[in-house]
């Protein structure tokens, strides 16, 4: 009887493993939810029978808390996650990019504030506006540490520089 329930727990428990895991050795798994939440019971369970059959009773209970912890955790994500409030990996925006309203939009820039904001003298041509942009999103960009916010100003710099130089 030992012997089964110890099977069943390494079966179950070689389900479990992280994809990186298994991956290694060419054991591809089928990872639906479903699947795994079963696989997650049954190991659990198996883990408790060993513990009742051995008479470790203090070792079941806390197998069985730890058990029914893991579900209802699973449970709460599963609800976080059908949120799209909430959702980490939201559609992005009509305009192709997610930008995020720091504060409410009075009105354009103006072209002295997209100078200064570029670090540039009014009268600038487009490659020194172009130049500039690069030189400063290449530091204040989200992804190296910047913030949407700056990153934005940017944006708003060039576009506004550019459509004032260009006449576009």
């Amino acid at each position: 009887m030992l012997a089964i329930l110890i099977i069943i727990a390494a079966i179950s428990g070689i389900f479990l493993l992280p994809p990186r895991y298994t991956d290694h050795f060419g054991i591809k798994l089928p990872r639906p939810r479903r699947t795994q939440r079963l696989y997650q019971g049954v190991f659990i369970f198996a883990l408790i029978l060993i513990a009742l059959y051995l008479k470790i009773i203090p070792f079941a209970l806390i197998l069985g808390v730890i058990g029914v912890g893991l579900i209802i955790m699973d449970r709460i994500r599963e609800a976080l996650l059908d949120n799209d409030d909430l959702r980490e990996d939201t559609k992005p925006s009509q305009g192709g990019s997610q930008q995020t309203d720091w504060r409410p939009r009075s009105s354009a820039m103006e072209p002295t504030e997209a100078y200064s904001v570029l670090g540039l003298k009014e009268g600038a041509s487009v490659e020194e506006v172009d130049i500039a942009y690069k030189r400063l999103i290449g530091q204040l960009h989200p992804d190296r540490g910047g913030t949407d916010y700056l990153a934005a100003k940017l944006n708003e710099a060039r576009d506004v520089l550019k459509k004032r130089l260009t006449g576009s």
